[in-house]
């Protein structure tokens, strides 16, 4: 979305690592259906071969309106296979999406389908040299730019190229992928909105460089992102695929929503936010909630680089 590719540059730098000792490809052709649980499953985890046995029990759908009570010390090193999460032999589920989303033309409508009431940009936060948040706004006031629903972190920095500002920030917000806590935040909310909090769909771009899915797996064909879909509870929404003890750190789910379609959340590789359309009430307790730094959004908003007509456009982030 007018960012050059990350994947391209973390695989130049090194900084990927040999992700070939970690595949994560499904042995087992599966079902996608929510109805019930496998009666087993088998991944390949480096070397070794893991053997999941499961009662098959039916999966209600069901308004909940609890918290989830997110374990990180148990969970933030967990792969999706580990966590519970299926691979989904049908794309059909996701059909709708891309029924309705455009062909790619750099706005919110390319990435969630303007079928919704209402629309939240989640900024992602930077972080502190001790992995403290820090809000966009707070970037911005600190130099002297304008917080506004349409700003870019090269515009409210000043350069794109800025790698950090000494007591201020230290990491810049992730890109491509829904940093775990803020995904969390935005679960517990979205939970409350849709009646199928237990039946929920997570699509994965291929080329990511997190995931090695088996070639007869089918792909969900989003405009130039290929994506490889799954299924489980809204509990999942925090998985990181790639993620395991040596790296923590993998990657989001790029498109996620509910069976019922009450909402629809996209995170895209090139972007340092995430998109959400929902009902406005929805939206709305988004943009009120503190432990999230979002503002409205509209379906014909432009997602590039160079989207921000208020503060100074910065140089191009690929040099160009």
């Amino acid at each position: 979305m007018g960012l050059p590719n990350h994947r391209s540059l973390l695989a130049n730098s090194g900084l990927l690592g040999d992700r070939s000792a970690i595949p994560f490809r499904d042995e087992r052709r599966r079902q996608p259906d929510m109805c019930s649980a496998p009666i087993s499953s088998r991944w390949r985890f480096g070397h070794r071969s893991v053997l999941r046995v499961a009662v098959r029990t039916p999966v209600r759908a069901m308004w909940c309106s609890r918290t989830m009570a997110w374990d990180p010390d148990t969970t933030d090193s967990q792969d999706w296979a580990e966590r519970g999460l299926r691979m989904a032999a049908d794309t059909t589920a996701g059909t709708w999406i891309v029924k309705h989303v455009h062909n790619f033309d750099h706005t919110v409508a390319a990435l969630v389908p303007p079928v919704f009431p209402a629309y939240a940009r989640i900024f992602h936060p930077a972080n502190t040299l001790d992995d403290k948040p820090v809000r966009w706004a707070d970037v911005a006031e600190a130099n002297g730019t304008v917080a506004h629903p349409v700003m870019e972190w090269g515009s409210i920095v000043g350069s794109w190229h800025t790698s950090e500002q000494e007591g201020l920030w230290h990491d810049s917000p992730a890109r491509g992928s829904l940093p775990v806590r803020t995904a969390r935040a935005l679960a517990d909310i979205l939970r409350r909105f849709t009646g199928t909090p237990d039946h929920c769909w997570f699509a994965h771009w291929e080329g990511s460089g997190y995931i090695t899915p088996s070639s007869n797996y089918p792909r969900l064909p989003m405009p130039s992102r290929d994506m490889i879909l799954f299924s489980g509870s809204i509990d999942l929404t925090d998985i990181q695929f790639g993620a395991d003890k040596q790296f923590p750190r993998g990657m989001s789910a790029h498109l996620w929503w509910p069976d019922d379609h009450a909402w629809c959340v996209a995170t895209d590789i090139d972007l340092m936010t995430t998109y959400l359309g929902a009902s406005a009430e929805c939206v709305n307790t988004v943009l009120a909630d503190a432990a999230l730094e979002a503002l409205p959004a509209t379906p014909d908003q432009r997602v590039t680089w160079d989207s921000d007509t208020i503060n100074p456009l910065p140089a191009s982030p690929s040099g160009l």
